[in-house]
């Protein structure tokens, strides 16, 4: 993703921490200064996302309220909508992505020696630790009520 704020971002600067496409919304409010209820309808909830300004002015040291993973989250080919169950979750941090489909399959990768994800570490005891870590942040920001189908 690359983002220039006139006055602000210094070209050639890079930010290595992962961000999530929901992040985008919530900055261009912050840059532009805009104010107001997000919140739309009776059934409409806060805005997701977290404002990704602090590592426009500063790339190696902004202060980042959001998560230290950027979770991506996709339905299934299959899915009819609103099934809960038939959507398939991924966290990227800066060094590793874990997948874990709604049959409970996961993968694991290491993007330091894998780029290409051609090499899933997911039976590897060595990075069980690794799994455990970033298993426990997709659930953290997906929530206590969300499914997560047992692995497999």
């Amino acid at each position: 993703m690359i983002i220039r704020v006139p006055g602000m971002t210094k070209p050639g600067t890079r930010c290595d921490h992962p961000v999530s496409l929901i992040d985008i919304y919530p900055t261009l409010i912050d840059l532009c200064g805009l104010q107001g209820n997000t919140i739309k309808g009776e059934k409409g909830k806060k805005l997701d996302g977290f404002s990704m300004k602090p590592f426009l002015k500063d790339p190696v040291k902004g202060k980042w309220d959001g998560p230290d993973v950027a979770l991506t989250t996709i339905r299934s080919t299959k899915s009819k909508w609103g099934q809960e169950n038939d959507l398939h979750h991924s966290v990227r941090y800066k060094r590793y992505r874990y997948i874990r489909y709604n049959n409970g399959k996961e993968e694991l990768y290491d993007h330091e020696n894998d780029a290409y994800e051609w090499n899933n570490l997911i039976g590897n005891s060595e990075y069980r630790t690794v799994r455990d870590e970033h298993f426990k942040k997709m659930k953290k920001i997906l929530g206590p009520d969300s499914f997560i189908p047992e692995n497999k």
